[in-house]
C-alpha cells in the first residue's frame, strides 16, 4: 500500500467516522430536545408547587431509563401535601405528550403529616412507540394554577 493509498484510507475511515458521530450527535439532540425543562428527571425531586412552595417526592420504582411495560406498578414517598384525599394522579405519555394511560397513586397511610408518605398503585397503558414518560402530579385540591410535578423518562417494551 502506498502512501497516498494510505492516506486516501484514512480520510475515508475519518470521514465515515465524522458522519457517524456526527448522526449520533444529532439524534441525541433530537432526543434531549422531547425533554421539558418544567420537569425534574432525578429519582429525587425538588418540583414547584402552589403559591412557590417546594414539594418534594421520591419514585423508588420505576427508574428512569427503566424498561416498563402494562400493567405498571409504581412506588415511592411524597410530601402530604401531594397527596388529596391520599392519593394523586399518575399518567403515562409517549415522547409527543400524547396520554397513553392514567393511574393514581395512593398513600400507604394517613397524610396530614409534615413527613413524607409512602405511595404505591399501578396504571394501565396502550404502548405507542418505544419510550415516553411517566408524569406523577401534585393533587390540585384549590384549583391552584400551578401544582408539582415529576417527570421519568422510560422505555417501552
Amino acid at each position: 500500500m502506498t502512501k497516498a493509498e494510505y492516506f486516501r484510507s484514512f480520510l475515508y475511515f475519518f470521514a465515515v467516522f465524522l458522519a457517524a458521530a456526527s448522526g449520533a450527535i444529532i439524534v441525541y439532540d433530537k432526543s434531549m430536545e422531547a425533554l421539558d425543562d418544567s420537569y425534574a428527571y432525578s429519582s429525587v425531586a425538588r418540583a414547584d408547587g402552589p403559591r412557590g412552595t417546594r414539594l418534594q417526592i421520591t419514585v423508588d420504582t420505576p427508574a428512569p431509563g427503566e424498561i416498563v411495560r402494562s400493567p405498571l406498578n409504581f412506588s415511592g414517598t411524597a410530601s402530604g401535601s401531594w397527596f388529596e384525599k391520599g392519593d394523586f394522579p399518575v399518567k403515562i405519555t409517549d415522547q409527543k405528550g400524547n396520554l397513553l394511560g392514567v393511574g393514581v397513586a395512593r398513600a400507604e397511610r394517613n397524610v396530614e403529616t409534615g413527613e413524607k408518605v409512602a405511595f404505591k398503585g399501578v396504571v394501565t397503558f396502550a404502548t405507542a412507540g418505544d419510550s415516553g414518560f411517566i408524569i406523577f402530579e401534585e393533587s390540585d385540591p384549590r384549583g391552584a394554577q400551578k401544582v408539582g410535578a415529576f417527570k421519568i423518562p422510560v422505555l417501552f417494551r
